[in-house]
């Protein structure tokens, strides 16, 4: 996946989050919207061009 998928997903698992009532389900959805987010930090970190192989 890329780095935008990763964001869009925790931006709607979010905006799903603000429609629940305090509970398990929400707190679900924060925590794959932590999750997500820290993919898409992952992700840009790895595809950041000081991690390239020498040429």
């Amino acid at each position: 996946m890329k780095q935008t998928d990763y964001v869009r997903m925790a931006e709607k698992c979010a905006r799903e989050a603000d429609r629940l009532p305090p509970g398990p389900e929400r707190d679900e959805l924060l925590r794959k919207v932590k999750l997500f987010e820290s993919y898409a930090k992952i992700e840009n970190w790895i595809a950041s061009p000081g991690l390239q192989p020498p040429n």
